[in-house]
């Protein structure tokens, strides 16, 4: 199963649906950080700690990358179980 994981990838159609879903959580995570916690009116104002934005910003930002593969990989494995046809195997090594 890891193998035919790793080494294959979702047909083109369904890529698109599948990387379209995927991105859907990381602009939900993105506005709820920046927007609705108001980082960047804080940022805008002036009154962002150095803290905020030396460790809170970083953090929010690798957190959007784990939440992209979090939720590309799910679906990855989704389409591996219930659609293995929608699966093309690579033919060029990493």
């Amino acid at each position: 199963m890891f193998c035919l994981f790793r080494n294959s990838r979702i047909v083109n159609p369904l890529n698109y649906f599948v990387l379209a879903i995927s991105w859907m959580p990381v602009l939900y995570w993105l506005h709820f950080a920046f927007i609705e916690k108001s980082f960047v009116n804080n940022y805008i104002e002036g009154s962002t700690l150095m803290v905020d934005l030396l460790l809170g910003l970083p953090i929010v930002l690798l957190f959007a990358i784990v939440i992209y593969a979090m939720f590309y990989w799910f679906l990855k494995i989704l389409v591996i179980t219930f659609a293995p046809y929608m699966i093309e195997k690579n033919t060029y090594p990493d």
